[in-house]
């Protein structure tokens, strides 16, 4: 074969001067490319609306949060405004009232009135004068009188009469006047307000009244009486009170009796807890003996003790004058705590 049977393939770039222009060789496009770019573009079209929908759902919500918010905004600046008018009501508002005193207080008598008041009731002698100077009692008239006429020949003459200011008291309001004898012998007058406020003598204090009296207490026999007392600590155990595990002892005794007594109570009770409050009231300074104190107590004497020992079983005040309670019920203690 020569080399004529070869026809010549022109190159890329063997263009002559004249020819036209040629792009050479262009491949066809396959289906399944034209089928791509087909789907892509409906696909991107299709996006197209949705988007949209989504923007007006989301302007929508954004609108109606922002409205809650300022909503919320404005709710707080008025909740802060009225915390604050609040605030300043409170602030400029006048302080609550006191509360009352356990005991309401009546204006004291000063000196000049309740040295008048004692001097009159020692000198009355019949109903009319004796008539509005004492506090209410269980002893007749008649037999007040009969005692204040048997003053002298019993404690001396009188030869003074001393107010000493109020008496200390969680039972009621007293004011206290010292009446002292020749003899050397005195009483106290413990004065107290009635409902009205007006002072009145209290004779049952001033009389140191026992009921029954102390030769019937002191008759060994099961007797339960009030007496009006100076109380102290003391340590006598005996008997059936011979246990001191058991039982607070405290020395029991009378200006109208020379017997000493002692009066016990259950440990760890009620009584026992407020009788030494009342003996702590009046306690000495540390190192020396607690101070007797006045009280009135109830009191109960066993047949199988000794005459001199008796069970305390109430403590009705912490004087010698009774409120219109009895102070152990007045501080809540239950009445029958008495030991069997």
């Amino acid at each position: 074969m020569s080399s004529n049977s070869f026809q010549h393939r022109p190159g890329r770039n063997s263009r002559q001067v004249g020819d036209a222009p040629s792009i050479g060789h262009v491949p066809k496009m396959n289906r399944d490319s034209e089928s791509r770019v087909t789907k892509h573009t409906r696909k991107r079209v299709e996006i197209k609306e949705p988007n949209i929908k989504l923007i007006l759902v989301i302007s929508g919500m954004l609108a109606a949060t922002a409205a809650v918010v300022i909503g919320l905004l404005l709710w707080a600046g008025v909740s802060k405004a009225r915390i604050a008018e609040e605030h300043q009501a409170f602030v400029v508002s006048p302080p609550p009232p006191p509360k009352p005193a356990t005991i309401p207080l009546a204006p004291a008598p000063d000196e000049t009135a309740a040295a008048k008041l004692v001097e009159d009731f020692l000198a009355a002698r019949s109903e009319a004068e004796l008539a509005g100077l004492i506090r209410p009692t269980e002893q007749a008239p008649s037999e007040i009188l009969a005692k204040l006429a048997a003053l002298p020949e019993k404690d001396g003459k009188l030869k003074s009469v001393q107010p000493v200011g109020s008496v200390n008291s969680r039972a009621l309001q007293l004011e206290g006047v010292v009446v002292t004898f020749d003899t050397g012998r005195n009483r106290l007058a413990l004065l107290a307000p009635d409902a009205s406020g007006k002072w009145l003598v209290d004779f049952d204090g001033f009389d140191r009244y026992s009921t029954p009296a102390w030769n019937e207490i002191l008759s060994d026999k099961t007797v339960t009486g009030t007496v009006r007392v100076f109380l102290s600590p003391d340590r006598y155990y005996n008997g059936i009170y011979g246990d001191d595990t058991k039982w607070a002892c405290y020395g029991i005794a009378s200006p109208d009796n020379e017997t000493l007594m002692f009066g016990y109570v259950p440990k760890d009770g009620e009584l026992h807890e407020l009788i030494a409050k009342l003996l702590d009231k009046d306690n000495a300074p540390a190192g020396q003996k607690p101070k007797a104190c006045r009280v009135t107590l109830e009191i109960r004497h066993d047949e199988k003790s000794d005459k001199r020992q008796f069970e305390i079983t109430r403590v009705l005040s912490d004087e010698w004058a009774i409120g219109d309670q009895a102070l152990d019920q007045k501080l809540g203690r239950p009445l029958s705590q008495t030991t069997k």
